[in-house]
């Protein structure tokens, strides 16, 4: 008797010991028994006991929904699209168990949920209160997906222009080429693989590599687009390009260089034979005003008389 006392005494300290536990969980607790009509299909469930975590997840109050049938409790919860008492009548009828994650409609809330039995037709459910987490993660999807259609946006438009566009990462006074588009790949003869994280130096050599380099400093300098013609001899053949820099500044440094090329080789030489023409024209007005004052100077002017 004096084992059997003393083991009844350990098994109602440890009672005591589990409810302030669950009294001071920083999770919900609730113990719920399961319904079921004639066919032993689940239609409802009864809460037997909720801790004050449970209540403020919930928004329930222990002494309103004890004894209570869920359906009294949450009147319209059948019209939520997640069938929670088939779900939790599945669980208690097997002895299930099950960690989820869901969106309850009616509390506009979000939880993380275990619920298991280990007494057929009763389940104990261990829930968090996840939506501040949940809108976390939305907005970041959010965010994500706005982020993706930029891309894709600054894609077409990168590879959609017809102009030739690159991309320069400035670091520890070096500048690397991080990007190009299809119209600068084809004008400069320079496949993207080729170019990649290269510095001009080492692109086009020494020479031609520091005249390119000189302007890409000078960008960095001024913090400013500038703008300026330069004739290049590069594997896509000798051209005339229009190059506009821009910097982008974070925390008052040049990050990168965005540049933009435009071929304007035909145009030069148009304005160039344009030139020529003119002068010509100069040199031909010149020769018929001096020829036609030669001519002028050489008539001897007579009367009838001779």
């Amino acid at each position: 008797m004096w084992f059997d006392s003393r083991t009844e005494k350990r098994c109602g300290d440890g009672k005591k010991i589990l409810q302030e536990i669950l009294l001071q969980a920083p999770f919900g607790y609730a113990h719920h028994q399961v319904i079921c009509n004639l066919e032993g299909v689940p239609k409802d469930y009864i809460f037997l006991d909720v801790n004050p975590a449970y209540e403020e997840m919930t928004g329930l109050k222990k002494e309103i929904i004890i004894g209570k049938k869920v359906t009294e409790v949450i009147p319209n919860i059948k019209e939520d699209p997640f069938d929670w008492i088939k779900f939790y009548g599945q669980i208690a009828l097997n002895k299930g168990r099950e960690e989820f994650v869901q969106y309850f409609t009616l509390f506009k809330r979000w939880y993380k949920i275990t619920a298991f039995s280990w007494l057929k037709g009763f389940f104990i459910t261990y829930v968090q209160d996840i939506s501040t987490e949940m809108r976390k993660i939305e907005l970041l999807e959010r965010q994500q997906e706005t982020i993706a259609q930029l891309t894709r946006d600054m894609e077409r438009i990168f590879n959609g222009t017809n102009d030739a566009v690159f991309l320069v990462k400035v670091e520890n006074g070096e500048y690397r080429y991080l990007r190009t588009n299809r119209v600068h790949q084809e004008l400069t003869g320079f496949s993207f693989d080729t170019i990649r994280g290269k510095t001009p130096v080492e692109l086009v050599g020494k020479e031609l590599g520091e005249v390119i380099e000189a302007n890409y400093r000078k960008c960095s300098v001024t913090k400013d687009t500038i703008s300026y013609e330069e004739r290049l001899i590069l594997p896509g053949g000798e051209r005339i390009w229009y190059t506009s820099l821009t910097p982008v500044v974070e925390k008052g440094i040049v990050k990168y260089i965005v540049g933009s090329s435009k071929d304007i080789t035909l145009q030069k030489k148009a304005e160039q034979e344009k030139e020529e023409l003119f002068h010509r024209l100069l040199l031909e007005k010149e020769l018929l005003r001096t020829t036609l004052q030669s001519i002028g100077d050489g008539v001897v002017t007579t009367d009838q008389n001779g």
